[in-house]
């Protein structure tokens, strides 16, 4: 295992193994950690995985303001990856990182071989600067950590771990002020600006696990079985490649919560992945 700092923006540890390599992109105010029931079960089969604080969270604190996008986020975890000599990987991306997740892909299509999407949605449409200036009046009417409180409750059941549920919420009331709306606003923008044309850019698998969606006041309440979810339809409509496992009686920290539906929807990625390869070579052979 190897963990330390590439130029001083973005704290990542690596856990060697066969690839595709497995990398981890947290959400917003999170960091590396929430993903350990999925690095031990994919540690134990030995798939290589890559787990990050983005710039701005964890212990990626030395970072200037520009990383702070989603977009620059993205591009330095590309660089990362780069720098680790992936040759091909598969990126799981939470809530505000499945956006990164997207992003990942359509920067390095020659690396991403597929894409799971764990409790994600589309936070914002139309106007990006109405929207961003929304957020921002929010932050300052009720200051930041009871406006973090207030976003971060309503992702746990009443029966979730209390422990568990205080240190997400402590962490997150904890993150720098400044970053933490400038990363917001940009996953607003990134939300409102670019989301329709990154998802029609995919052209790989796509898994897409759903826990909570956002109700009213754009506050997260847990699916049903039978939820119709905006955000899907548009993956659909937007011709993503994609399956999709509404997930009952579960809060947003889905890996967390329920850690073996996650797991089983990476093993179905790579499962999908493997047969399309599969299919794509015995189509070539048939060519010859």
């Amino acid at each position: 295992m190897t963990s330390f700092k590439q130029q001083q923006l973005i704290h990542y540890t690596e856990y060697p193994g066969a690839e595709p390599a497995i990398v981890f992109v947290h959400g917003f105010t999170c960091d590396e950690l929430d993903w350990v029931y999925q690095v031990k079960h994919f540690g134990i089969v030995g798939q290589r995985i890559i787990t990050l604080d983005l710039p701005g969270h964890g212990k990626s604190m030395s970072c200037n303001s520009s990383t702070l996008t989603m977009k620059a986020m993205a591009s330095e975890v590309v660089t990362m990856l780069h720098h680790l000599r992936v040759k091909s990987t598969i990126v799981v991306g939470h809530s505000m990182g499945t956006m990164i997740a997207a992003e990942i892909a359509t920067q390095a299509p020659n690396m991403v071989i597929g894409i799971a999407l764990i409790d994600g949605s589309r936070i914002a449409k139309g106007n990006p600067e109405e929207a961003v200036a929304s957020s921002n009046a929010r932050f300052e009417q009720m200051g930041f950590t009871r406006c973090v409180t207030d976003i971060f409750e309503p992702m746990f059941l009443p029966g979730s771990d209390e422990k568990e549920k205080k240190h997400i919420i402590d962490r997150a009331c904890a993150q720098p002020e400044c970053a933490s709306i400038k990363i917001l606003s940009s996953a607003i923008r990134w939300c409102a600006e670019d989301f329709d044309y990154k998802y029609s850019q995919l052209k790989v698998p796509v898994q897409v696990v759903q826990s909570t969606h956002r109700g009213e006041g754009n506050k997260r309440v847990p699916v049903t079985s039978d939820m119709h979810i905006e955000w899907h339809h548009e993956l659909k409509t937007l011709g993503v490649d994609a399956e999709f496992d509404l997930v009952a009686d579960c809060g947003h920290f889905t890996m967390l919560d329920k850690p073996e539906v996650v797991n089983t929807n990476i093993e179905r990625l790579l499962e999908r992945i493997e047969v399309e390869a599969a299919a794509e070579q015995y189509s070539s052979v048939s060519a010859q």
